[in-house]
């Protein structure tokens, strides 16, 4: 979420182009270190994403699960007052599995996920705008029993948001796994671990980044095929071809496919400075390292109106 004018804008100029989802992510750790500061920006993105039309997922983000494992998502004083301090465990694997044993195996912690999520997101439920929740960004589990563990920590949150809103949908996330037991892909093993919920209202989001060499016909296919077996309601939260350029040909491929499907899906990254990935750069012109904008609007057949700037 950039400031707010300039969210403004970009949310407009994405609206005019043709796009109608986005998924605005939230970090626990860095609400806290600025609640008022961090709640105006989501605020800005809700009050844009009215404005012109758009929908929103509220998707809780968590990246090396907290700023203690050099990422961001649960506070580090959540995981330290939980594990005690990581530099006693021998490595921050161990003290990440800690950590996940005690999400999993007691619900106090997404107790207050949800009671985070909840404050935070309380006063967009009833938003044109507000689309839906997404529980848990690449949930790891650390062997298979936690299927089921993952399933309930996710009807925890999910539910208390329903709640909240009960006309919401919620999106339930591709895991990821810390042991290697089972295919990523598989669909049995991705069906146990998506929520029931109050309203009935639950979506799979898998996440497909295809990277060189793996950008072939086959690759797509292999992918394709399994997020249809698990044969629900699909939005793709997260989507890349990391190509350098950005290939137009390889993009229709991939829309074009979950059109068939009915799929909605979001680009990763799009409103960020990460050139790896980014549409538009930290001036808020359109990236030309990678042109990834470009070549969106390529293979969505239309012609940039306006400019994000």
């Amino acid at each position: 979420m950039s400031t707010l004018s300039t969210q403004d804008k970009l949310l407009d100029f994405i609206s005019q182009n043709g796009l109608g989802l986005i998924r605005c992510t939230l970090y626990w750790d860095s609400y806290l270190a600025d609640p008022t500061g961090y709640s105006a920006k989501v605020k800005a993105t809700a009050d844009a994403a009215d404005r012109y039309g758009l929908r929103v997922i509220y998707a809780f983000m968590q990246y090396n699960l907290s700023s203690v494992f050099g990422g961001g998502g649960f506070p580090a004083s959540l995981v330290t007052s939980t594990i005690g301090p990581v530099a006693n465990y021998a490595t921050q694997l161990d003290a990440k599995k800690a950590f996940l044993r005690v999400y999993y195996d007691s619900p106090v912690i997404p107790d207050q996920q949800a009671a985070f999520m909840v404050n935070l997101l309380a006063p967009y439920k009833d938003r044109a705008s507000t689309y839906g929740y997404e529980v848990f960004n690449e949930a790891p589990i650390l062997a298979d029993a936690d299927h089921e563990k993952l399933k309930a920590a996710q009807e925890n949150v999910a539910n208390k948001l329903l709640a909240m809103d009960p006309d919401a949908w919620i999106v339930a996330t591709h895991r990821h796994l810390l042991y290697s037991d089972m295919s990523f892909w598989n669909a049995v093993s991705i069906k146990r671990t998506i929520p029931t919920t109050s309203n009935g209202k639950v979506a799979y989001g898998p996440h497909c980044y295809w990277r060189p060499p793996k950008v072939t016909q086959a690759d797509f296919d292999y992918v394709f095929n399994s997020i249809s077996a698990v044969n629900m309601p699909t939005i793709i939260s997260e989507w890349d071809i990391e190509t350098f350029p950005a290939d137009p040909v390889k993009m229709k491929t991939v829309i074009d496919f979950f059109k068939s499907k009915g799929w909605s899906h979001c680009l990763y990254i799009f409103d960020s400075q990460d050139k790896y990935r980014t549409c538009f750069n930290a001036s808020y012109d359109v990236e030309t390292t990678r042109n990834v904008w470009p070549a969106l609007m390529t293979a969505m057949g239309r012609t940039q109106t306006g400019a994000p700037k």
